[in-house]
């Protein structure tokens, strides 16, 4: 298995393990999620000392389970990301057999060892880029409301997908994102470049990327407040109510 003989402090090390997929979050008890095909593991620690302690222990039960399953890992397709404070320098690590990457796909997004989410958004620039082209050449054989069908089907859709994380990139990121989004509502209404790009949001009911970003919040925050019990448990504990901290009727209450 793998040990890391040097990382920084207040350090995240993510494995990128092929065919099982458990996510360990390592905090003071430590806990497990299991999913479908490939596996991630997220260990934190403050110290050297903690994070040799979790790796090597991490390691050792893998190695075990798969053992006792008959199975093995391929080390060939498993990697690990290393996250860190932006001031801290560069951290050596040596390993076996593993690659470090500086950006990996986890449930449909890039997550890059920055975290300003520039790889996730140059994705979705490609995809609208690609489908430009596309409908430019193809507009005219399309009635209005069929155009309007394939934004919502195939741009909207991987717009909102996960907006609540990927939102909160600097605008040096997501301009170029809104500029493409743009450029494509102008095609699929025949719409010039003199027309408002307000116009072009109005006539589909909808909102460039970083207003839908602030609506997915506000919705998410509404969704906390009045239906909290819908939530998945693991985001409606990254939020608590004052009622939850005090009963003083104070003006925030």
């Amino acid at each position: 298995m793998w040990c890391p003989t040097g990382v920084s402090l207040r350090t995240v090390i993510v494995f990128n393990l092929y065919k099982w997929h458990i996510l360990y979050i390592a905090t003071n008890q430590g806990r497990i999620s299991l999913f479908a095909d490939d596996t991630n593991i997220f260990i934190v620690a403050n110290d050297i000392a903690t994070l040799f302690a979790l790796t090597n222990s991490i390691a050792e039960d893998i190695f075990k389970w798969t053992v006792c399953n008959k199975l093995s890992i391929n080390l060939d397709k498993t990697n690990y990301m290393l996250f860190k404070p932006s001031k801290h320098t560069d951290s050596s690590i040596e390993s076996r057999n593993l690659t470090r990457v500086k950006c990996v796909k986890y449930l449909g997004v890039l997550l890059d060892d920055n975290l300003n989410w520039s790889q996730h958004i140059s994705k979705l620039i490609k995809k609208v880029r690609s489908l430009t082209g596309i409908l430019y050449r193809k507009k005219y054989v399309l009635r209005a409301e069929c155009r309007r069908k394939l934004y919502f089907a195939l741009v909207y859709s991987s717009l909102v997908y996960c907006i609540e994380i990927y939102g909160t990139a600097k605008r040096k990121w997501l301009n170029p994102l809104i500029i493409k989004c743009n450029s494509l509502l102008r095609i699929l209404q025949d719409k010039t470049r003199f027309d408002h790009v307000r116009d072009l949001y109005i006539t589909y009911n909808t909102l460039p990327v970083h207003l839908l970003y602030k609506l997915f919040l506000l919705k998410l925050m509404h969704q906390f407040i009045y239906s909290r019990q819908s939530l998945p448990i693991v985001i409606s504990k990254l939020f608590c109510s004052n009622n939850d901290v005090h009963s003083f009727n104070t003006r925030l209450k």
